[in-house]
């Protein structure tokens, strides 16, 4: 956007000269054109990726602070545990609670 701004203010100083305000536009249209590609191609998919591992990160964040509150509260380990478990996706539950049952949870499993 800045730069079919420039653009313009370039072929709005340049009204006298034709050949000048011809280029000074088309450099407006070119700008355009590349702020929206780098727009939409760029930093469109980047914003959203950051946007998720931010989700991501708070919700890690509420969990850590729901268990020390449950710790200073003095709640067993197994409710805390059962607790904290709706903040973990439903694939990652079953798979925690299956390595569970057989004694051993590895991180791959998780």
């Amino acid at each position: 956007m800045l730069g079919a701004v420039l653009g313009l203010i370039a072929a709005l100083g340049n009204l006298d000269d034709i050949t000048m305000l011809g280029e000074s536009i088309a450099a407006a249209f070119v700008a355009t054109l590349l702020g929206i590609f780098f727009g939409y191609v760029l930093w469109h998919p980047f914003a959203n990726k950051l946007r998720r591992k931010s989700k991501v990160e708070v919700l890690n964040q509420h969990m850590i602070i729901e268990g020390t509150i449950a710790i200073i509260n003095g709640s067993s380990p197994r409710a805390i545990e059962e607790y904290l478990s709706v903040y973990m996706e439903e694939k990652v539950q079953k798979a925690y609670k299956e390595g569970a049952d057989r004694g051993n949870v590895t991180e791959q499993e998780i």
